[in-house]
């Protein structure tokens, strides 16, 4: 791993915000005061580890109102990154990463933690009728997005539209225009 990846790592880890993300039944609590309807940013990431630019991600979709909050999901079975930290260590280190930003949720651990994790948090969150998904993915990732989401494409058939975060090296004409049948909004950080 390299010495930079390790020193976020470990300024994350260390100097963390302790003061922890919303979880999901603070979210719920909040769903419980409104009857419109909310559009909720999966972001589902290696994040080995999160970083500044997940971050910005996230809060740059809820800046330019493409969603009303973001779920910042650790993937618990990272098949395009077999080598990746164990899942509760990337869950511990995105929530020090997120700290206590009111519109970010990473689910606390009273879901199913580890293996499965991500299917039971959409599995809960698709009860609530009120409720419209998008995926938040990166440009590399829209390329590769068929490829590597096979098994996973429970979640993706939810999603209604995908924000992709252009990325540098990946042009926009090389990003497809539609991702398991829904639109595409591209968009930079």
């Amino acid at each position: 791993m390299p010495i930079v990846s390790l020193i976020i790592i470990y300024c994350v880890f260390f100097w963390g915000s302790p003061i922890k993300a919303i979880n999901l039944s603070q979210f719920e609590q909040r769903l419980e005061l409104t009857d419109r309807s909310v559009r909720v940013g999966i972001y589902i990431g290696t994040f080995d580890p999160p970083h500044l630019g997940h971050l910005k991600v996230s809060q740059t979709v809820l800046r330019l109102g493409y969603v009303d909050y973001v779920f910042f999901l650790p993937n618990d079975n990272p098949q395009h990154k077999p080598q990746a930290m164990p899942f509760y260590l990337r869950y511990e280190m995105s929530q020090r990463a997120v700290g206590d930003h009111p519109f970010i949720v990473l689910p606390d651990k009273t879901m199913h933690f580890g293996r499965g994790y991500i299917r039971e948090v959409i599995a809960h969150l698709q009860k609530r009728s009120q409720l419209s998904f998008l995926g938040i993915i990166g440009s590399d990732i829209a390329m590769i997005a068929k490829d590597i989401y096979s098994e996973q494409s429970y979640w993706m058939a939810l999603m209604k539209e995908y924000l992709i975060h252009l990325r540098e090296g990946y042009p926009r004409g090389a990003i497809p225009s539609l991702i398991n049948g829904s639109k595409v909004r591209l968009f930079n950080a």
